[in-house]
């Protein structure tokens, strides 16, 4: 008597014609009297658990019953998704060692909390005092498009060039030339622009403000637009807020900045 093996109906048994078993890449003609042991009729392309006596004939056949599949297909799925995850954690460990090795582990540290920074902290907040606060982060900033109606903001060109600057310093390790360690202080550059960009967009708010009154009431109207600009300014001062990321940000790409140019006057 041979140990049960699992196999699959091929033929059901009709008549006088035998039914026809696959099972360890043979076909095994079988009965059902005296064979059959489970309550369900047999069907093809069921899966059985048959046991064969020593000369190779089915003596028991029993049906394997579709919750069983279903778990054992679901252990079989977890322990492959498990092998691949303990695949992938340490390819991506390994992978991870050789980023440290090319940037220093500082260095590494540093840029991946300014990435968080950049793009999930608030850097930027507007507070009217009429119950509208919105916050910005410096990705925020850099997509920012100022109007008399308010701030709105959206990943455009300019904050693409801010993704771009934060991503840099991964890729400065793999780059030969010297003059390569100053790009470090691409997000410095970029954070230095978000806010000229801001400064910029209300600067040219007032600048039309000012020309229009001026073309529709002369220079006396322009005076006190212009008065008006300079206690809009005042109020918007009040308004403006810098957050906690800003700051963050600003120590960060200082410090990646102070590395690159080490890195530039020691390889001198």
């Amino acid at each position: 008597m041979k140990n049960p093996q699992r196999g699959t109906v091929l033929q059901v048994p009709t008549g006088d014609n035998t039914g026809l078993l696959f099972l360890d890449g043979q076909q095994i003609p079988f009965q059902l009297a005296h064979v059959w042991q489970s309550p369900i009729a047999p069907a093809a392309n069921q899966t059985v658990e048959v046991t064969l006596d020593d000369g190779g004939k089915p003596t028991r056949i029993v049906v394997i019953d579709a919750q069983t599949l279903a778990k054992e297909k679901l252990g079989q799925f977890a322990g492959l998704a498990g092998d691949h995850g303990q695949q992938a954690a340490a390819q991506g460990k390994a992978a991870l060692q050789v980023v440290r090795n090319r940037m220093g582990l500082a260095t590494m540290i540093v840029a991946a909390v300014l990435f968080i920074g950049w793009f999930f902290l608030p850097a930027l907040t507007i507070n009217s005092g009429f119950g509208y606060s919105k916050s910005f982060s410096v990705s925020d900033i850099l997509g920012i498009q100022l109007s008399s109606s308010g701030a709105e903001s959206s990943f455009g060109f300019w904050a693409f060039l801010g993704l771009v600057a934060v991503l840099v310093p991964w890729a400065v390790a793999w780059l030969r030339p010297r003059w390569a360690s100053l790009l470090h202080a691409s997000p410095l550059v970029m954070l230095i622009l978000a806010f000229v960009r801001v400064r910029w967009q209300l600067h040219s708010l007032v600048s039309q403000a000012i020309d229009a009154a001026g073309q529709m009431g002369g220079s006396q109207a322009q005076a006190m637009v212009q008065s008006m600009a300079d206690q809009m300014g005042n109020q918007i001062s009040k308004a403006v807020s810098f957050g906690f990321g800003f700051w963050l940000v600003l120590l960060l790409s200082l410090t990646l900045a102070v590395i690159g140019f080490k890195r530039y006057t020691t390889h001198a």
